[in-house]
């Protein structure tokens, strides 16, 4: 009783509850206080669960998608700047190092179209001006992030050649 009275329990079990009915004159569980807080399942008899989790998620796919289709609608890439100094070269280098990071931890399906545009953009830097201390550096950058980029595309064997052969040439460029 005491741990009814503290609140420690809500939903009693039938034979306590129908025993306080009686005993306090009571006529439904309601009248004492208890609420069945519980969940209740619902058993149907046949029912396809994979078939509806696929339409379910085509359905919330569609649904999602579409607002997200129309953000990118007209979207042009970022312009890289006129000048590069060091804070670009370190961001180029940062940004490797982090597609590495989610490479190594989830693999590089999914940013691998994220670290290409980062690519494309990085590339663009090469044909900004910069001063002549930095000739080798940003090139160096470009060619850890063309690298990454490799080693993120492992799966597609050809593109892999593709993108060291790129890192050396760029490797090259800045010695």
């Amino acid at each position: 009783m005491g741990k009814l009275e503290r609140g420690d329990i809500r939903w009693p079990g039938a034979l306590y509850r129908e025993a306080l009915r009686v005993t306090l004159g009571a006529s439904s569980d309601a009248a004492l206080g208890f609420s069945n807080r519980r969940r209740t399942v619902v058993k149907l008899a046949t029912v396809d669960r994979k078939q509806f989790l696929r339409t379910a998620a085509l359905g919330v796919g569609t649904l999602a998608l579409a607002p997200v289709a129309a953000l990118l609608e007209g979207t042009q890439p970022t312009a890289a700047p006129a000048r590069v100094g060091q804070t670009e070269i370190e961001q180029i280098h940062t940004a490797a190092r982090v597609f590495a990071g989610w490479d190594h931890t989830y693999g590089g399906g999914l940013a691998r179209e994220t670290v290409l545009a980062q690519l494309r953009f990085s590339a663009d830097l090469l044909e900004a001006s910069y001063p002549a201390r930095l000739r080798g550096p940003p090139h160096s950058a470009v060619g850890y992030l063309v690298h990454t980029c490799a080693f993120m595309a492992f799966g597609a064997w050809p593109a892999t050649c593709t993108w060291i052969t790129s890192a050396c040439r760029l490797s090259n460029a800045s010695a």
